[in-house]
């Protein structure tokens, strides 16, 4: 699916034989909402006490590393990093997965 995004201008998916969705891959991956935020961190018992109190849905909890899906909006990614920041969470990695075209035909044919 990763050579759909870099060679292709317009893709289809297909489902059961029916064509349920075209557009540029910009258009159909903005479909999707949610990205992932993954954080890693020194450990502190500030942090495990923070971790529930950020935004958006906790996928993972780690002893050093956290990994959250947030909506894909302006600010979200503030929202995420202001509460740490200001009680000196010491961040050591930041990584943000944005949606893929394969994200894109799950969320698509899973409906």
């Amino acid at each position: 699916m990763k050579e759909i995004e870099q060679m292709c201008t317009r893709a289809a998916f297909l489902h059961e034989g029916k064509i349920i969705r075209v557009g540029t891959p910009r258009q159909l991956t903005r479909l999707i909402k949610d990205q992932i935020v993954r954080i890693s961190f020194e450990p502190t018992a500030q942090m495990d006490r923070l971790v529930g109190t950020l935004p958006g849905t906790l996928e993972e909890h780690r002893k050093s590393s956290i990994t959250l899906r947030v909506p894909h909006t302006t600010g979200a990614l503030h929202d995420v990093l202001h509460p740490l920041l200001t009680k000196c969470i010491y961040i050591r990695d930041l990584h943000i997965t944005k949606p893929s075209m394969e994200d894109v035909f799950i969320k698509l044919a899973r409906k």
